[in-house]
Protein backbone atom coordinates (compact mmCIF):
# COMPACT_ATOMS: atom_id res chain seq x y z
CA UNK A 1 0.00 0.00 0.00
CA UNK A 2 1.29 3.23 -1.15
CA UNK A 3 -1.11 5.97 0.44
CA UNK A 4 -4.35 5.81 2.27
CA UNK A 5 -7.10 8.68 3.34
CA UNK A 6 -10.09 8.60 5.02
CA UNK A 7 -13.11 9.83 2.48
CA UNK A 8 -15.31 11.82 3.78
CA UNK A 9 -18.32 14.41 2.40
CA UNK A 10 -18.62 15.61 0.29
CA UNK A 11 -18.97 13.12 -2.24
CA UNK A 12 -21.10 11.30 -4.93
CA UNK A 13 -24.48 10.83 -3.94
CA UNK A 14 -24.47 6.94 -4.41
CA UNK A 15 -22.00 6.71 -1.31
CA UNK A 16 -23.66 9.52 0.77
CA UNK A 17 -24.61 7.16 3.20
CA UNK A 18 -21.81 5.42 3.48
CA UNK A 19 -19.17 7.89 4.47
CA UNK A 20 -16.76 8.04 6.16
CA UNK A 21 -14.94 5.30 4.68
CA UNK A 22 -10.80 4.38 3.81
CA UNK A 23 -9.38 4.43 0.02
CA UNK A 24 -6.39 2.72 -0.87
CA UNK A 25 -3.66 3.92 -3.09
CA UNK A 26 -1.86 0.48 -4.11
CA UNK A 27 1.22 -0.02 -6.19
CA UNK A 28 1.21 -3.32 -7.74
CA UNK A 29 4.31 -5.52 -8.61
CA UNK A 30 4.40 -4.01 -12.17
CA UNK A 31 4.25 -0.35 -11.13
CA UNK A 32 0.88 0.36 -12.21
CA UNK A 33 -0.88 2.31 -9.31
CA UNK A 34 -4.57 1.45 -8.25
CA UNK A 35 -7.54 3.11 -5.98
CA UNK A 36 -10.26 1.18 -4.09
CA UNK A 37 -11.81 1.22 -0.87
CA UNK A 38 -10.93 -1.06 2.13
CA UNK A 39 -12.56 -3.81 2.76
CA UNK A 40 -12.70 -7.54 4.58
CA UNK A 41 -12.13 -10.84 3.36
CA UNK A 42 -16.10 -10.51 2.92
CA UNK A 43 -15.63 -7.33 0.66
CA UNK A 44 -17.52 -5.47 3.34
CA UNK A 45 -15.83 -2.08 4.03
CA UNK A 46 -13.71 -1.69 6.92
CA UNK A 47 -14.71 0.88 9.49
CA UNK A 48 -12.48 4.48 9.15
CA UNK A 49 -11.36 4.37 12.63
CA UNK A 50 -9.76 0.99 11.65
CA UNK A 51 -5.71 1.40 12.06
CA UNK A 52 -3.87 1.45 8.94
CA UNK A 53 -0.20 1.60 7.75
CA UNK A 54 1.83 2.35 4.57
CA UNK A 55 3.34 -0.59 2.81
CA UNK A 56 0.97 -2.88 4.35
CA UNK A 57 0.46 -6.00 2.14
CA UNK A 58 -2.92 -5.93 0.88
CA UNK A 59 -4.87 -8.49 -1.57
CA UNK A 60 -7.42 -7.41 -4.12
CA UNK A 61 -11.27 -7.99 -3.41
CA UNK A 62 -13.81 -7.32 -6.16
CA UNK A 63 -16.91 -5.31 -4.47
CA UNK A 64 -20.40 -4.43 -6.07
CA UNK A 65 -20.94 -0.77 -4.45
CA UNK A 66 -25.05 0.66 -3.89
CA UNK A 67 -24.53 1.96 -7.19
CA UNK A 68 -24.30 -1.74 -8.54
CA UNK A 69 -20.32 -0.97 -10.04
CA UNK A 70 -18.68 -3.86 -9.53
CA UNK A 71 -14.92 -2.33 -8.72
CA UNK A 72 -11.59 -3.42 -7.29
CA UNK A 73 -11.18 -2.83 -3.07
CA UNK A 74 -8.37 -3.99 -1.13
CA UNK A 75 -8.33 -6.37 1.96
CA UNK A 76 -5.49 -6.58 4.69
CA UNK A 77 -3.53 -9.40 4.22
CA UNK A 78 -3.94 -11.00 7.73
CA UNK A 79 -1.10 -10.03 10.54
CA UNK A 80 -0.71 -6.52 8.16
CA UNK A 81 -2.66 -4.15 10.25
CA UNK A 82 -1.14 -1.58 12.64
Amino acid sequence: MASWTVLRPPVLPVWQEAVPFVVLLVELAEGVRMIGQLVDDAGERVPADGEVRIGAPVRLRWRTDEGDQVLPAWALRPGSAG
